[in-house]
């Protein structure tokens, strides 16, 4: 091993821990050699191959001591750093400073989701809280109701300049994940909605545009928020896709 070799290092630290330790540097250790079947979008311009190593190895070393899925921050936490493996500009995380944003790379502003419910579906994605909207509770009346959306949404679509989801699709055996993007361009026939259909308290909208479906919109009056359901993934792209067996007691 040549001189800056990590190993060389990783060497000269294992023979300073106690047993607990290295028995537990040795789970993380094995984890890695676990086999993972991951796929990468050729024509993806997030996901190269340095990005998908990086993020391979995080749920890898997520797996070897959790036994649930990775969760929101944790998803945050591995694309800046396989963005950062694969050589961009990382500006984040955003927390409250910035509205809808939640990692600023190579100067492109993007909005990450996560989902782990039971019932993800192969065929169509849902965004159970695109964003706040504490309007929703307040405002009667169509046409109220209608400017206030489609503000929101166009501001939503000026901040935004990717939005990106991690799906975890429900398999007894297997953590299977993908990573999707939908195009912003989806949202943009909401701007052009008849006031009419926003009557109701808490409407629900099929959005559709001259290639058809898009997704539907809600506006979650219970919580205050709005929400994306039935968007055809075939209408998305999916940049890459990670697959690991799960353990025994694993969720």
């Amino acid at each position: 091993m040549a001189p800056g070799d990590p190993r060389v290092r990783l060497v000269e630290i294992v023979s300073r821990l106690n047993d607990i330790q290295a028995h537990k540097l040795l789970k993380f250790a094995e984890a890695f050699l676990l086999p993972i079947d991951a796929w990468m979008n050729p024509q993806s311009n997030l996901v190269t191959e340095a990005f998908a190593k990086e993020f391979e190895a995080r749920l890898q070393l997520h797996h070897a001591t959790h036994s649930k899925q990775l969760d929101r921050v944790g998803l945050e936490d591995a694309v800046r750093a396989a963005s950062i493996a694969a050589g961009r500009s990382v500006h984040g995380p955003m927390g409250a400073t910035r509205r809808f944003i939640d990692e600023i790379i190579d100067g492109e502003r993007f909005a990450i989701k996560s989902t782990a419910a039971l019932n993800v579906s192969e065929q169509f994605l849902h965004i159970s809280k695109v964003s706040e909207a504490a309007w929703i509770q307040d405002v009667r009346g169509a046409q109220a109701r209608a400017e206030k959306a489609k503000q929101q949404i166009l501001s939503y679509m000026t901040e935004v300049d990717r939005l990106i989801q991690l799906r975890i699709l429900p398999d007894r055996e297997k953590w299977r994940y993908q990573l999707v993007e939908i195009p912003m361009s989806l949202l943009r026939p909401i701007l052009d909605l008849d006031r009419n259909l926003f009557a109701p308290d808490g409407p629900t909208i099929p959005i559709v545009d001259g290639r058809g479906p898009c997704l539907t919109l809600k506006l979650d009056r219970s919580d205050a928020k709005i929400t994306f359901t039935r968007i055809p993934i075939s209408r998305c792209i999916i940049h890459a896709r990670w697959t690991l067996d799960k353990k025994p007691g694993d969720a």
